[in-house]
């Protein structure tokens, strides 16, 4: 699972970057928020993700 996250956050900078090289406003935007969300997802996969469920529920 962090693989397909980890592919998922490079994507989402690539096209972030890409859209930040543009000309048009609404681009620049759109890739500046897609380069927060990559960053927000590689902190979430750098922490690991748990599989087991927590134990306050058992």
């Amino acid at each position: 699972m962090e693989i397909i996250m980890s592919i998922l956050a490079g994507i989402l900078f690539t096209t972030g970057v890409y859209n930040l090289l543009q000309k048009q406003m609404l681009r620049i935007i759109i890739g500046t928020a897609l380069i927060s969300h990559g960053a927000h997802l590689f902190i979430l996969t750098m922490g690991g993700i748990k599989t087991r469920s927590s134990s306050r529920f058992n």
